[in-house]
């Protein structure tokens, strides 16, 4: 609903629509610390009342995009413009892209980075295979997906941390003008989260009805009878056996449930693409400049206006704010799964088959 308010508050307010409260104090003023349900409700109605009236008080969806709100928004207006004659194409085999749409010019221009750095994977990978295929078939709407082994991986991660470098400059003027360490601490961050994010709504594109089918890169996919020839060009000698029956046990307990979870919430792309770019800014408690923090602000907070106008005016939702939870929700779940990639990297690594610089 557009509101900044923690996830305890997104919960509460969520339960108690339609329940009646009584004020503890009587008074109808409690303050946070007095666990009034009847003041918590009433005060987030009015930050709710408050940010409606802000926003059709400042703009109209319509206004947003012709007005000159300010400086900075008039600069990603100018950067996002495209040309409409433009085919559509796909970001994945089956993935439908929408059209240029007035109302999300920072969408719209999403659409177009991600396409560059996809294509810049595709390449990337399939040219520096020891067996490259046929230029012709390195074609981003139809190109050969080959099994994961641990070079080949380690390679394609390479190639994205170095894409992601070129899509945050591509993409958001400001980041250009970042000191290294925080570009690299943003990328990384951003890397550990939409990785997996990536992988299974890309998976459920190109495999739809085979669950036990992950992506490793973008070329490169990952099933059960992989992990056993996965170490075969690994230079570092370590315990694979070990190794490769806890990739086992893990593929096993999270690829299926997770895919099926992505699969369930069948992310429009436009949401995808909402959903990178709330990912790559999410900052919070990141080693970052005071300059990076209020850029990370100012991008998702126009990243959730044009969440705003996409349903609204293109969907022509009436009562979107149901779905605008889910959608931030979710991507509350990727601080959990980022964290136990952590975990299982570190074992690896404990197992001497995944090195420092892996």
């Amino acid at each position: 609903m557009g509101m900044d308010v923690c996830r305890a508050c997104t919960v509460f307010y969520r339960r108690s629509k339609g329940k009646s409260y009584v004020c503890r104090s009587k008074r109808h003023k409690c303050g946070i610390r007095d666990e009034c349900r009847k003041c918590r409700y009433d005060r987030l109605e009015r930050m709710l009342k408050n940010k409606e009236s802000a926003i059709d008080e400042k703009e109209s969806p319509e206004e947003y995009v012709n007005n000159n709100v300010n400086r900075h928004e008039e600069q990603i207006r100018d950067n996002c413009h495209l040309d409409t004659a433009q085919p559509s194409c796909s970001t994945a085999r089956g993935a439908s892209i929408s059209s240029f749409n007035r109302g999300t010019p920072l969408i719209s221009k999403l659409e177009r980075k991600y396409r560059t750095m996809c294509e810049t994977r595709l390449t990337s990978e399939l040219s520096s295979r020891s067996d490259p295929p046929h230029p012709l078939r390195v074609n981003y709407d139809n190109y050969p997906i080959y099994p994961a082994t641990y070079d080949s991986v380690n390679r394609a991660n390479r190639t994205f941390l170095a894409a992601l470098l070129q899509f945050g400059s591509a993409m958001f003027p400001e980041f250009s003008r970042f000191k290294e360490c925080d570009k690299w601490t943003i990328v990384t961050n951003f890397f550990t989260h939409f990785r997996t994010f990536e992988s299974a709504y890309r998976a459920n594109k190109i495999y739809p009805h085979d669950m036990e089918i992950g992506l490793q890169g973008y070329t490169l996919y990952f099933a059960e009878d992989v992990v056993g020839r996965f170490f075969d060009d690994c230079p570092n000698i370590g315990d694979n056996e070990e190794a490769k029956r806890v990739i086992r046990a893990r593929f096993k307990s999270n690829l299926g449930p997770h895919r099926e979870s992505v699969k369930r919430f069948n992310h429009r792309h436009e949401e995808f693409l909402a959903s990178l770019a709330l990912m790559f800014w999410s900052t919070e408690g990141l080693d970052v400049s005071e300059e990076v923090v209020n850029a990370s602000e100012q991008y998702k907070e126009m990243i959730m206006r044009e969440l705003h106008n996409y349903y609204r005016e293109e969907l022509r939702m009436e009562d979107y704010a149901i779905r605008l939870g889910e959608v931030l929700l979710f991507l509350q779940t990727y601080e959990q799964r980022a964290g136990d990639m952590d975990k299982h990297l570190e074992v690896l690594r404990l197992l001497n088959v995944f090195s420092e610089e892996t």
